[in-house]
């Protein structure tokens, strides 16, 4: 794995804990965790989890 994708994927599972523990709108979300929009962090997002991120809220979050 190159450095890049070791951080990315590190803004992803700071994503991921903030998708179950705020409900803070996917699009500041994206910004909080370092991407310039909500599609390239869904996109990201879909590429290491194989769901989107509005879905691994309804599906996860308590």
């Amino acid at each position: 794995r190159s450095l890049s994708n070791y951080i990315t994927k590190m803004r992803i599972d700071y994503g991921k804990y903030l998708l179950l523990n705020t409900d803070i709108n996917i699009a500041d979300l994206a910004n909080e965790v370092g991407f310039y929009d909500q599609s390239h962090f869904t996109k990201n997002f879909k590429k290491f989890e194989r769901i989107t991120p509005s879905r691994f809220r309804l599906k996860y979050k308590s």
